[in-house]
């Protein structure tokens, strides 16, 4: 996604998609430590918050998995909120 970002790559098609989905996967299992107040954003969010917004903030990602499954991917949308 950085050489995306920084204009290396033309396109994430060829990205490990695999990789991609268990990275939203375990955003999902972060956000459901978070709702039940297990953990709070603060302690990681310098680790934490960079990688979640460049993948949910790409327009890639946003059109080939998390807007089509948006139903599985409730919890990062409610943290994209925070």
């Amino acid at each position: 996604l950085d050489d995306y970002r920084l204009g290396k790559r033309d396109s994430l098609e060829k990205i490990n998609y695999q990789g991609l989905v268990n990275y939203l996967v375990w955003c999902e299992e972060l956000a459901t430590l978070y709702q039940r107040n297990v953990i709070d954003i603060e302690s990681v969010d310098n680790i934490f918050s960079y990688t979640f917004f460049l993948v949910t903030n790409n327009k890639y990602v946003q059109e080939k998995e998390l807007c089509p499954q948006a139903e599985f991917y409730k919890g990062i949308f409610y943290l994209h909120k925070k």
